[in-house]
């Protein structure tokens, strides 16, 4: 087993394996990700192995869900296969059952349910689909309806194309890991969606994002609303969270 250095070429990430898988085809994407949300909740480190896949020539190995309680799917991964693990506890346990396959830990410290804090130098992993590379530049975008054609202009402006969950609970759910409540998200699926994005995107996750960025923090969130209609969000660092105001206030030159 090594241990990975900083990721530089994150460009998308999705819940959708079939896009993902296409992004990477047509040289879209260099990496994807699945991320651990979906993974069935068990208090097991087998349960924690982080599927990230880059194109064929890279040599990574993608594992959907089922693996991580299905070590005989595992077991049908070609030799010479590479995985990317958290820690050694996961890695040791791959190498027991697939000696032939490369291990690589995730650079220390890396950021899953637990919620431990990350090192801004290098590559990261967050519960709500922000994947960010080393030397991405904000804004984030978290998008469920970007289109792969639309994914080089995204990243030649520096941003994180990102496809949200289609379940808008699902991604509330999500938003709330942010401010880690439970290690099993949940949500009060009567609060508005402002509220959701207020409790989640709470100050002390500003805070974090704005000192690892090393400059003035930025989101900008788009999503569908209880009523099916595109809402679209903008939150600074220097903003309370009061997202419709910030929305009128610094979306005019974004064409939407």
């Amino acid at each position: 087993m090594e241990r990975l250095g900083p990721l530089e070429n994150v460009k998308a990430a999705s819940t959708d394996f079939g896009q993902l898988a296409g992004m990477v085809e047509q040289g879209l994407a260099d990496f994807f990700v699945f991320p651990l949300e979906m993974i069935p909740y068990k208090r097991s480190e087998k349960m924690v192995v982080t599927a990230l896949a880059g194109r064929p020539t890279a040599g990574w190995t993608l594992l959907v869900h089922q693996d991580f309680h299905d070590a005989g799917k595992i077991l049908q991964i070609p030799a010479g296969g590479q995985l990317l693990v958290p820690n050694g506890t996961v890695a040791n346990w791959l190498k027991e059952i697939r000696p032939d396959i490369k291990t690589t830990i995730l650079p220390e410290p890396t950021f899953f349910f637990t919620g431990q804090q990350l090192d801004p130098s290098k590559a990261w992993l967050l519960p709500t689909h922000l994947v960010q590379a080393a030397k991405a530049s904000i804004p984030y975008w978290l998008d469920r309806d970007i289109l792969p054609e639309e994914l080089p202009g995204l990243a030649g402006q520096g941003a994180i194309a990102l496809v949200a969950p289609k379940d808008n609970i699902v991604l509330r759910r999500k938003l709330n890991t942010v401010h880690q409540r439970d290690l099993v998200p949940h949500c009060n699926v009567e609060r508005s969606i402002d509220r959701d994005l207020r409790d989640a995107l709470a100050d002390p996750f500003l805070a974090f994002c704005k000192k690892a960025a090393n400059r003035p923090f930025e989101l900008f969130v788009k999503m569908l609303d209880k009523d099916k209609a595109l809402q679209s969000y903008h939150l600074s660092s220097g903003t309370h969270l009061n997202l419709k105001e910030e929305l009128e206030r610094m979306m005019g030159g974004m064409g939407e």
